[in-house]
């Protein structure tokens, strides 16, 4: 089962938040992080440069306060058979979905908790056209939905919430399946996935994974943020 969750707009010192993301000790010396844009996996400074360059392009693309970048967390219960090298390349493809082709990022997978995650840099610039990325309610729940079918499709868990199965039938989601890599827009048949279930309440984490584990816990997907 994987959680996404939307952590804080990067308004600021983009290079940083780069540095934490493919912090070596985090992800096996660098092997788990990969640039859509660059074989560059330890210099922070230098995989910040050509976002920043698209970021210039925009109108009012660096103005203070403006969205830079946004950073998502990809998680994966502990209790999944999954290994660190299946989710990164569960990372990226969710990511290619998302951007379309269209965003520079950066798929960092961190190995340093109990549970496995991929940590995801997009930048906020639209490398072709200029324009910034317009995030709604909307496109978390596309995300969210596009993670859930990879996850059938590697038959892995997946939480039960209506508005993000809902999401699935949208024409965006299926739009955006065809840009994950080796994945069809269609979905996949005869895969058997474990769905938790939910009662429409938030949740956190903890929680999250106690009811993967079948401990009972009734839960929906994280808020968010």
């Amino acid at each position: 089962m994987a959680v996404v969750k939307l952590g804080n707009k990067v308004k600021t010192n983009l290079p940083d938040t780069i540095r934490y993301v493919i912090n070596p000790e985090k992800n096996d010396g660098g092997r788990l992080v990969y640039a859509s844009y660059s074989s560059e996996r330890h210099d922070a400074n230098t995989l910040a440069e050509p976002m920043i360059r698209d970021l210039e392009r925009c109108a009012n693309g660096l103005r203070k306060d403006g969205v830079l970048a946004l950073h998502l967390k990809h998680s994966f219960s502990p209790d999944e058979h999954v290994s660190a090298e299946q989710v990164h390349e569960l990372g990226v493809m969710l990511t290619e979905a998302i951007t379309g082709g269209d965003y520079k990022y950066v798929v960092s997978t961190h190995m340093d908790r109990h549970h496995l995650h991929n940590h995801i840099v997009i930048c906020a610039a639209n490398r072709r056209t200029g324009r910034k990325m317009r995030l709604t309610r909307r496109s978390i729940d596309r995300w969210r939905a596009v993670s859930d079918e990879l996850c059938r499709r590697e038959g892995l868990a997946v939480l039960e919430n209506p508005k993000v199965e809902t999401a699935v039938e949208h024409d965006e989601m299926l739009k955006a399946m065809r840009h994950a890599p080796d994945q069809s827009s269609g979905r996949q048949l005869g895969v058997e996935s474990p769905v938790i279930a939910s009662t429409g309440v938030g949740a956190d984490m903890g929680e999250l994974y106690a009811a993967a584990r079948g401990v009972g816990v009734k839960v929906c997907f994280v808020k968010l943020l």
